[in-house]
C-alpha cells in the first residue's frame, strides 16, 4: 500500500529556482510570439495556443529529451495535423470516435517518422474537435507555430547558455 501512496507523489526533483524562472519566460515568450503570428494572419482560432502551451512547457523545461527536439516538434505536430484533418476530410461521419483514432493514427504516423511528440496527440484531438479538414491548417498555424517555438527556444538557449536543441 505505501508504494501507491508514493506513486502518486512527487516524482522529480525541483529544480533551482533561476531555471525554473527562466524556463517560464521562455515559455511565456514563445507563446506570445505565436499569439503575434495568429493575430497577424487575422486568425481566429486561438485554441491552437493549447497543444503548442504543452510543446512549450516540453521545449523549454525538459530541453535534452528526445520529445522536446526540433523534428519531433515540427514534424510530430505537423504529422499529427494532416493526419487528424485527413481523417475528417475522409470519415466526418463517425462522431466521438473520430478523436481517438486520429490520435492513435497520428501517433503511428509519428512513430514511424520517428517524431513522437506528445503534444502532438493533442493536435490531432483539436483537429477532430474543431472539424478543420483543410490541409492548410497543417502549414498554419500548427507547422508555423512549431517552427517559432522551436526557433524561440533556440534563441532563448543562446540568451541563456543553454543548449537546445540538444546533441543526442
Amino acid at each position: 500500500m505505501k508504494h501507491w501512496i508514493k506513486a502518486f507523489g512527487p516524482q522529480g526533483h525541483r529544480p533551482p529556482l533561476g531555471p525554473a524562472l527562466w524556463a517560464a519566460g521562455g515559455v511565456g515568450f514563445s507563446l506570445a510570439m505565436i499569439a503575434v503570428s495568429i493575430v497577424l494572419a487575422h486568425q481566429s482560432d486561438a485554441g491552437m495556443i493549447a497543444p503548442f502551451g504543452a510543446s512549450a512547457v516540453l521545449i523549454f523545461f525538459a530541453s535534452q529529451g528526445p520529445f522536446s527536439q526540433p523534428w519531433s516538434v515540427v514534424v510530430g505536430n505537423t504529422a499529427s495535423a494532416l493526419v487528424a484533418a485527413g481523417l475528417v476530410w475522409a470519415l466526418p461521419d463517425i462522431g466521438l470516435w473520430l478523436g481517438p483514432l486520429a490520435v492513435a493514427a497520428a501517433l503511428a504516423v509519428m512513430i514511424a517518422l520517428r517524431a513522437v511528440h506528445p503534444p502532438g496527440g493533442a493536435v490531432a484531438l483539436l483537429v477532430t474537435i474543431t472539424h478543420h479538414s483543410d490541409v492548410l491548417y497543417a502549414i498554419f498555424p500548427v507547422a508555423t507555430g512549431s517552427v517559432i517555438l522551436v526557433a524561440s527556444a533556440i534563441l532563448w538557449g543562446r540568451l541563456s547558455r543553454r543548449h537546445y536543441p540538444a546533441k543526442l
